[in-house]
């Protein structure tokens, strides 16, 4: 009995070390996966943590006597010129998106959308990492003029029909 005991054990060894043989190569690349996965992971969740789901903005009235060269107008940030304000068009959706680096929620609060256009229909904001992010969707398609100073962006809405 104890010979028949200590064949399965040499046989359990030698299955062990075959399986031990075979799979000790492919540790590497499962460890490297799972890093990856890992790295992936926390990647996404930084990404979903930066990603603010867009937020209505106000745009506060400006009276005409106020001297605004703008339909709207935005205050620069610190450090930020009017060359660094990204704007693009969507004719289609009737969208227009303005990227303002350096501009958080919190700066909207200290210094809001000014001015009084009756050609939009909602202004919204999100946060795309250091950059501020503004949608300003128009009751129809306008042609978009921009000019900025030291100190402010401004806005003005053409009819092209």
């Amino acid at each position: 009995m104890e010979e028949k005991a200590l064949r399965l054990s040499a046989v359990f060894l030698m299955i062990l070390t075959a399986v031990s043989f075979v799979l000790l190569p492919k540790l590497p690349a499962l460890h490297t996966w799972e890093a990856e996965a890992r790295e992936e992971r926390i990647a996404e969740e930084e990404f979903a943590q930066s990603q603010v789901t867009m937020q209505n903005l106000k745009i506060k009235e400006q009276n005409e006597a106020a001297g605004a060269k703008g339909e709207l107008s935005i205050r620069l940030p610190e450090g930020v010129t009017g060359d660094q304000i990204a704007v693009s068009s969507d004719y289609v959706t009737q969208t227009i998106r303005v990227e303002i680096p350096q501009a958080d929620r919190t700066y909207f609060d200290s210094y809001p959308v000014l001015g009084n256009s009756d050609y939009i229909d909602g202004l919204s904001y999100t946060r795309q990492g250091e950059t501020g992010v503004i949608e300003v969707t128009t009751n129809k398609v306008y042609e978009l003029q921009t000019e900025y100073d030291t100190q402010t962006f401004y806005f003005n809405f053409f009819d092209t029909s």
